[in-house]
């Protein structure tokens, strides 16, 4: 589990599976996406930040899994 901001944490559950052959996904605003990504730099962990807007980066877990972290474009310009 990691706090992002006052009641936003993240929790990640290993052994994750589909349901109705869907991927589950989970949402934050560019606030919190922001957070994690400075986060992961404070911490020195593998990333790599492929777009600033929207903001997506990759990073890597322990066990070398990359996870993405991704702003989906609300349609309206920034």
């Amino acid at each position: 589990m990691v706090s992002i901001k006052k009641n936003t944490q993240i929790h990640i559950v290993s052994g994750a599976y589909r349901v109705d052959n869907r991927d589950r996904h989970v949402c934050f605003d560019r606030d919190c996406i922001e957070k994690i990504l400075l986060r992961v730099q404070k911490l020195k962990l593998k990333h790599k930040v492929k777009s600033d807007n929207p903001l997506v980066f990759w990073v890597k877990d322990s066990r070398g899994n990359i996870i993405e972290i991704a702003e989906i474009s609300s349609g309206r310009n920034r």
